[in-house]
């Protein structure tokens, strides 16, 4: 029976080449995560956080899976923010001298 082996250079090669690999496979997992952390933050820019929406990576458009309500706005104009007046302040009394 004669067994042969790789050359020591050869082996090497075959070594490096299985190394270079896993990196490429780990850069690509990076560039996954990368874009999968642009859209959450394009989706929480754009209000879509909590809405079933669709992002075209190709032109940007954006639809809802549900159509806007007979007002016309989209779900993610739905939701409004409200000022609330707690009354005057311990300083009512003095003259207002504008933001400081």
């Amino acid at each position: 029976m004669n067994t042969r082996y790789l050359s020591p250079r050869d082996l090497y090669q075959m070594r490096q080449a299985q190394l270079l690999a896993r990196r490429r496979a780990l850069q690509a997992q990076l560039a996954e995560q990368m874009a999968r952390e642009l859209l959450l933050g394009l989706e929480r820019k754009y209000g879509l956080l909590g809405h079933s929406a669709q992002i075209d990576i190709h032109s940007g458009h954006i639809s809802f899976d549900r159509p806007p309500d007979v007002s016309g706005r989209l779900p993610s104009e739905l939701t409004t923010v409200t000022e609330v007046d707690h009354g005057p302040g311990p300083d009512a009394d003095s003259p207002s001298t504008g933001p400081s």
